[in-house]
Formats: C-alpha cells, structure tokens, sequence
C-alpha cells in the first residue's frame, strides 16, 4: 500500500530527525503518529462505500 521508497526516505531521513527532538516527540511518538494514521485511513476505506452511499442520499435529499 505504501510506496517502498517513500517508506525508505521516511525511515532514513525523516524519523531520524526526531531522535534529537524532546522526550514526548521523539521517535517513538512519530512511529505512533504514523501507525495511527494509518489505523484511520484502512478505515475510511474499509468504511468509504457506506459513507458514499449516505453523502449521495444526503445529497438527493438537498437537491
């Protein structure tokens, strides 16, 4: 699901920054931050035909 290297520039060079950052925002909470976000994405899309079909009927009843 998520590009490899994308992934790979983000491990390499992104998250290292945070090492160096204050103890509540270090790596550990950016791996979090991540793995979060995509706990939320898996399920807009596991969720988005049900959400499509309530926005189409919202979206009749409007028009």
């Amino acid at each position: 699901m998520i590009d490899q290297s994308l992934k790979a520039y983000i491990e390499g060079s992104v998250l290292p920054l945070y090492d160096g950052f204050d103890p509540a925002h270090r790596r550990d909470h950016a791996d979090m931050v991540i793995e979060q976000s995509l706990a939320a994405l898996r399920a807009i899309i596991r969720d988005l035909p049900l959400l499509r079909s309530k926005f189409d009927t919202l979206y009749n009843k409007l028009t």
